[in-house]
């Protein structure tokens, strides 16, 4: 039973040692700009683009980046430089995102984005259902 206790206390030890290591990775600007890529290639697409430039900052809440572009099919339609945002992970835990502030130096929409067409419906729009307590 000794055993036991000793290999489920090695590997919950392993993992809290490997988590404040990728904590640790994530604050520097190599981290960063990983991650950020990362980012960027999930959220890109067919008819997308997003690309971060130059991300630094505290990791998760307190974020900078030189420069953040997002573009479709024809073409960049956001650029925003010197972005800054600070919002406070822990209202996740009670459910509510607070963002403390969304800021860019310059930011320029050069149009607005290119929706792709909706596919006809045979139904019409309904209201979404009822989450209210009975």
């Amino acid at each position: 039973m000794l055993r036991v206790r000793r290999f489920i206390l090695r590997i919950f030890t392993g993992l809290a040692g490997s988590l404040l290591l990728l904590f640790a990775a994530l604050q520097t600007g190599e981290g960063q700009r990983a991650l950020f890529s990362l980012v960027a290639s999930v959220a890109s697409g067919d008819d997308r683009t997003v690309r971060f430039d130059g991300p630094s900052g505290f990791f998760p809440t307190d974020l900078r980046f030189t420069r953040i572009e997002i573009g479709d099919g024809t073409g960049l339609w956001l650029t925003a430089e010197d972005a800054h945002i600070r919002w406070s992970f822990l209202a996740l835990l009670d459910g509510h995102l607070v963002i403390h502030n969304v800021h860019a130096a310059r930011a320029l929409l050069e149009r607005t984005p290119h929706a792709p067409p909706r596919p006809a419906s045979a139904e019409g729009a309904s209201p979404p259902p009822d989450r209210c307590c009975p």
